[in-house]
């Protein structure tokens, strides 16, 4: 039933005074009433147009209600409706149509465009009028305007929710609590620490979520934190699974006009940290225990000030009681041994005044009195100005290392004393010259008072044949020696079977009076003598002496030993030279030389070679041989004839016989064109060296061989090996790998030295 115009009256008079938009539509989606402020608010061009159709429309456009009825109308179709989170809303959503289907709205927000171009956000109540029927006649609309107040909810709800998803992104627990200890807010990292979500705190007391048991460590600090003063702490925390974490809690009140609404609760974790230390803490107490437990001492100089700070480990390594260092650098000196005082000062003066770091030994005494080698280093640091303000060390006990030190050192002298005496026999042809220096060199070596050879004769008397003594000590060459641990026949057993005898003090050998009284006489309190023996024959001794009771070393033993064995050779060798020299001529006779060439043949290299390579075996010195051949001789001969190809050998034999200068180097004529040099003692690079020079020497000649494509000039090829002697190989194998290389040189293009590989 359409509206009465009475009824249209008594509406206008209600709500023509009210200050919101008042819309009153009828149920056939027709305007019945506007106040002034709804008419400002679309525009009265929109409201005369609205109700200029409500008028003119057909009676059957009376009766279209909904979305569709309300897009026909000229005010609705130009109308944008949004939510309050911004969403459009088709008019099926709009308040005016769920007013007419019956709703009643209340406090909802919307935002509206306006034909007239006004925009803003209203806060909507609605209410259906019905009629006896129940039926909804008219829909009462008003729309007060929010937008200032939307604006700024809106603006406090965006940095509401900025400000919850920074606490959310911070790692720190954050919560806020009221004065009753309830959590109001917590942020994501307060719930996970609690391995809860944030709804399951919100609400709830601190004591539920943070547990019996830790929150009696947290009641002295709410009291001061509820009493209005910040407040923080370290607190252990064990997570519901079982996990222990380190947090440093803050507290902090919140006032409000002096009134205290609650506090925020921030939790730190201090895991990483709280470890971290702890580690750092076991850390200085196993390094404190370590340079104990290493006998390190820790020392701080303050060069400013000039106190000298030590650890109870320095005390002890300087000889003092801990706790009575004075901390004054002269009583430190004095702690120095007297021999190194004056380096150890001057050492630490340069480096206060200016070095970066400072190293020195010294020796100082114990409490017992007895000599420590200490090794003290330490770092200058510097102030702003780059002025030296501080120095600070360690020290430690070099005692053991100096002793092995100094016991490699002697021990590596004796290994070259040994070379050496081996390299000097080996190639010394004067017997009595070599001895009395190698005994000599060993007296000094071994700090003996006395070094000899004494030869046995048949009577057993010992007639001394080499002699080296220290001054001050007489010497025995002009004596017919008769010692007792010489001549008696109870150690002359032991000599024949080898055996060496060392007596550290002569009285513990159950001398005779007499024997003792001729030792004495000569100053003779300890003695070592080892057996010479030639073809398993004893001929005499190497005999050491002391004139004081003395403790012999094995190694020294050794060195004597090696020293015997030495001479044992040298005497072998010069008995040799000896007999070689006496057979000079038969071994001529015998022909061992080349006659063309006036080298050594084949027969006398293979000879030769044997010879050397046992007794290089003895002596573990090195063996080189040289192969070389000369390139394309057989064109030689056919181009200039036999007699140029004799001369041509020749030539060659004399430039190799000129290139090897050492006695014991050997050059022969191994076959036709080829020669072989053998170099005892000589490594590979050495003989590479003599190789080389041979065939420049060769081509430096510049004999014509036109018939050669090498520079058309005579030329050689040559191969070299070199090895120490040793049980698996032999002489021929060493020729072997020489004549390999020289193949190896031929077929690389002639004129070049090779170095021969071992396989």
């Amino acid at each position: 039933m359409a509206p009465t115009t009475e009824m249209a009256a008594r509406l206008e008079w209600v709500l023509a005074e009210a200050t919101d938009a008042v819309w009153v539509v009828g149920r056939g989606n027709y305007l019945l009433h506007v106040n002034r402020v709804a008419t400002e608010m679309a525009g009265r061009d929109a409201i005369d147009a609205y109700l200029q159709w409500s008028e003119t429309a057909p009676k059957g456009a009376w009766s279209e209600t909904g979305p569709k009825g309300l897009s026909q109308q000229p005010l609705w179709a130009s109308v944008t409706v949004r939510d309050e989170a911004g969403q459009a809303l088709p008019p099926s959503n709009w308040p005016l149509y769920r007013v007419l289907a019956g709703e009643v709205i209340t406090q909802e927000v919307i935002h509206c465009t306006w034909p007239s171009g006004q925009t803003g956000w209203y806060r909507v109540e609605g209410v259906p009028l019905r009629n006896d029927a129940g039926q909804v006649d008219i829909a009462l609309v008003l729309l007060q305007e929010v937008t200032p107040n939307h604006q700024t909810i809106h603006k406090l709800r965006t940095r509401l929710q900025e400000m919850q998803r920074f606490t959310d992104a911070v790692p720190t627990m954050i919560a806020y609590l009221d004065g009753a200890e309830i959590h109001r807010y917590v942020n994501q990292a307060y719930a996970l620490g609690f391995e809860q979500c944030p709804e399951a705190i919100l609400h709830h007391s601190l004591l539920e979520v943070v547990g019996p048991q830790v929150y009696p460590q947290l009641q002295p600090h709410l009291k001061t934190v509820l009493g209005g003063k910040a407040v923080s702490f370290d607190l252990p925390l064990r997570a519901p699974s079982g996990t222990w974490q380190y947090k440093h809690v803050s507290f902090l009140p919140h006032r409000v006009d002096n009134q205290l609404l609650g506090f925020y609760a921030l939790f730190n974790d201090i895991t990483a940290h709280k470890r971290m230390a702890d580690l750092l803490q076991d850390n200085a107490e196993h390094f404190r225990y370590a340079l104990e437990g290493a006998s390190v001492g820790i020392w701080d100089w303050n060069l400013v000030t000039g106190e000298l700070t030590w650890s109870q480990q320095q005390e002890i390594l300087l000889g003092l009681r801990p706790g009575t260092f004075d901390g004054q650098y002269s009583t430190f000196l004095q702690q120095v041994e007297a021999a190194d005082r004056q380096q150890v000062d001057e050492n630490w003066q340069a480096a206060s005044k200016g070095s970066r770091c400072i190293h020195t030994e010294f020796r100082v005494r114990d409490r017992d009195g007895e000599i420590h080698w200490l090794s003290s280093r330490g770092q200058v640091f510097v102030d702003s100005q780059h002025q030296p303000i501080r120095m600070a060390g360690v020290t430690v006990d070099i005692t053991a290392q100096r002793s092995t030190q100094d016991l490699l050192h002697h021990q590596v002298r004796r290994e070259r004393l040994v070379a050496k005496i081996s390299q000097e026999i080996s190639q010394t042809q004067d017997l009595q010259e070599i001895l009395q220096r190698t005994l000599s060199e060993v007296r000094a070596f071994l700090k003996l008072d006395r070094l000899m050879i004494v030869a046995l004769h048949g009577e057993m008397n010992g007639q001394i044949t080499v002699e080296s003594r220290a001054t001050g000590v007489e010497s025995l060459l002009q004596w017919r020696f008769r010692d007792p641990l010489v001549v008696e026949e109870k150690y002359q057993r032991l000599y024949r079977q080898g055996r060496i005898v060392a007596v550290n003090n002569v009285h513990d050998q159950n001398l005779s009076r007499s024997n003792l009284d001729f030792l004495a006489y000569f100053h003779i309190q300890a003695q070592v003598l080892v057996p010479l023996k030639q073809e398993a024959e004893l001929w005499g001794l190497l005999v050491a002496h002391q004139s004081a009771p003395c403790p012999w070393q094995p190694d020294d033993i050794r060195l004597l030993t090696t020293l015997a064995n030495q001479v044992n050779l040298a005497i072998q060798r010069d008995r040799l030279h000896r007999d070689l020299t006496r057979a000079n001529q038969e071994l001529k006779r015998l022909a061992y030389l080349d006659g063309l060439t006036q080298v050594a043949n084949r027969r006398r290299f293979e000879q030769y070679l044997q010879q050397e390579w046992r007794r290089l075996l003895l002596n573990t010195a090195p063996i080189a041989v040289i192969m070389a051949d000369i390139d394309h001789f057989k064109a030689y001969n056919d181009l200039y004839g036999h007699q140029a190809g004799d001369d041509c050998l020749q030539q060659v034999a004399g430039i190799l016989r000129g290139a090897v200068q050492r006695p014991g180097d050997l050059v022969a004529r191994y076959g036709g064109e080829e020669f072989v040099i053998v170099l005892p003692q000589t490594d590979l690079e050495g003989a590479m060296q003599v190789a080389e020079k041979v065939c420049t020497l060769v081509r430096l000649q510049r004999i014509l061989h036109q018939g050669s494509d090498t520079h058309g000039i005579v030329t050689l090829s040559l191969g070299v090996a070199a090895t120490y002697p040793q049980g698996l190989q032999s002489p021929e194998d060493l020729v072997q790998v020489a004549d390999t290389a020289l193949y190896e040189a031929k077929h690389a293009g002639r004129d070049r030295v090779v170095a021969g590989k071992w396989t």
